[in-house]
């Protein structure tokens, strides 16, 4: 149980509780509730991590000095060397196992990335295809009307006073 001091602390929870009367209450209620069980404790107080059980059999072997707590046959189970090479086995198996996860999803995400880029590049090779095509009609049309409308000039008779005044003789 966390301690209503660690939260009223403005300092960090971290700094303010490791090493404090409050963790090592926590220990020993850990220790009673899983009668020694290092992995009990180990799930049972706040903050714990696995670089600390060292620290926290330290402070357990120290109370059996003082007499505060009594050896259990849970605790020297899971206290032999066996039981402690085999946590830290299964930490660094852990470990591993999450790395892995780690790295293939930052695969899965690069490939990500890299569909989303490629998504990208056509779209933005779709769009300069169609602006090109889009320019090249333009410029057919205008290259063909434009002939078209020079033609059409060059047969017209210009249009003036002299023009219409030709047309009123020949009748």
């Amino acid at each position: 149980s966390l301690s209503m001091s660690l939260l009223a602390t403005p300092m960090s929870p971290v700094a303010s509780y490791k090493g404090s009367a409050d963790e090592k209450t926590d220990l020993v209620e850990a220790y009673r509730t899983g009668d020694g069980s290092m992995d009990v404790i180990m799930s049972n107080v706040p903050l714990s991590e696995c670089s600390e059980e060292d620290r926290y059999r330290e402070i357990v072997e120290g109370l059996f000095k003082s007499g505060e707590l009594a050896p259990t046959p849970k605790w020297t189970k899971t206290n032999s060397k066996a039981a402690i090479a085999r946590r830290k086995k299964a930490e660094r198996a852990e470990r591993k196992e999450f790395e892995e996860d780690t790295q293939a999803e930052r695969t899965k995400k690069s490939k990500r990335d890299d569909a989303a880029m490629d998504v990208e590049a056509l779209r933005a090779a779709i769009v300069e295809r169609r602006s090109t095509g889009f320019d090249d009609l333009f410029a057919k049309l205008e290259r063909k009307y434009a002939a078209a409308e020079t033609e059409a000039t060059a047969k017209k008779p210009k249009a003036g006073p002299k023009a219409g005044k030709a047309k009123k003789k020949a009748k």
